[in-house]
């Protein structure tokens, strides 16, 4: 079947791994354009980049869903609310939804990102100088999403090379063995850590999360809450520290998109939405057919893999005026499709966008003439997870630092 859908989906048979990676948006385009459902056969899946045809695939979980045995989702992290539909979906995700509401997550957030975005910025602020990812967003994205959770991080480097041979896990869509094994590996080390502290807050509750449900949940067995506990961390990690620095990429390459917000503070709102329109950190979104379809006329048989290319999708010009450029004042970047849509909606989204709004702010407001080094270059990569895996910063020191 591979060779027939390859003649028949010649751009498609054109798609690499490392093309994806380094830079996707002008082959997600061709694709767009002249393959808009079109078999992939370096991945052995269906690429689907047109906005309106995403939308309904994601919200068809009759015929589009999550639930795949083999999926990489099953594979790191067990059946979870990103990896089932239907009532048991449910039944795990909504124990968590309530304190992710965006109403709660302002009123219980709000001081605590400003106060540890501060802080993390008073170790390196007399330097001039850093390196963005490993010192700032990473660290307060973590920190965030572990102190709502309830579970204290006593080394950070563990529990952040933990989530990180998940995320190469996740994104092992070649089935390398050793990745899987250093993801699964890092997924149960973790499990190991987060139990002892369920048990903690068993018999010492406090207000978190895990406090609450220790006590209160009927609905979850301890693996359950424990494995959500890895989905939501991984979520809140990858995703936030991946929108911060994406954020900041693309401001301190646009001196006049800078001097606007740097004027009007409340422009760094519609500055993140155009970030997750214009380089999402997630980019793809992978679904299983469960029975036989269509979409725009090509058949797609029960069993199929499909992905929706959310980075195409959010440059879809039948949506999105002018899409391979960044623009703050756009009006309808926040119908980007960057945090899902529908049951599967992102969980921790009020917190990624709460957490860019203000520590933004606080990190263009410290640091002075705040700029790219040049001499350190990067740029976001990933055909997953977008992000620069650096972004090296310089900015004048006052003469008191």
């Amino acid at each position: 079947m591979s060779s027939r859908l390859s003649i028949q989906f010649p751009i498609g048979s054109r798609v690499q791994l490392e093309q994806l990676s380094k830079n996707p948006y002008p082959i997600l385009k061709e694709l767009q354009q002249l393959e808009p459902v079109s078999w992939v056969e370096d991945l052995q899946m269906w690429f689907v980049t047109r906005f309106d045809d995403v939308s309904a695939v994601l919200h068809d979980v009759e015929t589009f869903t999550l639930e795949d045995d083999e999926s990489l989702l099953n594979e790191i992290f067990g059946r979870t609310m990103i990896s089932t539909d239907g009532a048991d979906h449910t039944r795990l995700r909504t124990p968590f939804h309530p304190p992710f509401l965006p109403k709660f997550v302002r009123n219980e957030m709000s001081l605590h990102i400003k106060a540890r975005a501060n802080a993390l910025i008073d170790t390196f602020i007399a330097d001039g100088t850093a390196d963005l990812a490993t010192q700032w967003a990473d660290r307060l994205a973590l920190e965030m999403v572990m102190q709502m959770l309830g579970l204290p991080i006593e080394d950070f480097f563990l529990v952040r090379s933990w989530f990180s041979d998940i995320g190469q896990a996740l994104a092992n869509v070649k089935r390398h063995p050793e990745i899987k094994q250093r993801g699964q590996k890092a997924a149960a080390q973790f499990t190991d850590f987060a139990r002892i502290h369920l048990e903690r807050l068993r018999k010492t509750p406090d207000n978190s999360i895990l406090g609450n449900l220790a006590n209160t949940s009927a609905m979850l067995t301890d693996t359950e809450i424990l494995e959500a506990c890895r989905v939501i961390i991984f979520g809140g990690l990858e995703t936030t520290a991946a929108l911060l620095l994406n954020c900041t990429w693309a401001i301190l390459n646009r001196s006049d998109v800078q001097q606007k917000i740097l004027q009007t503070p409340s422009l760094f709102i519609p500055a993140i939405e155009e970030t997750l329109r214009w380089e999402p950190p997630v980019q793809t979104l992978a679904r299983r057919a469960t029975r036989d379809t269509q979409i725009r006329g090509v058949s797609i048989k029960a069993g199929d893999m499909l992905s929706c290319m959310i980075g195409a999708a959010n440059r879809d010009p039948s949506v999105f005026t002018q899409p391979d450029d960044f623009m703050l004042e756009r009006n309808n970047a926040k119908h980007h499709l960057s945090f899902a849509i529908g049951r599967h909606f992102c969980l921790g989204a009020a917190l990624a966008r709460l957490e860019g709004e203000i520590a933004l702010q606080v990190l263009f407001e410290r640091l002075p003439n705040l700029r790219l080094d040049v001499d350190k270059p990067d740029q976001p990569v990933g055909h997953e997870f977008r992000s620069p895996p650096t972004l090296w910063v310089r900015w004048d020191k006052k003469p008191n630092q």
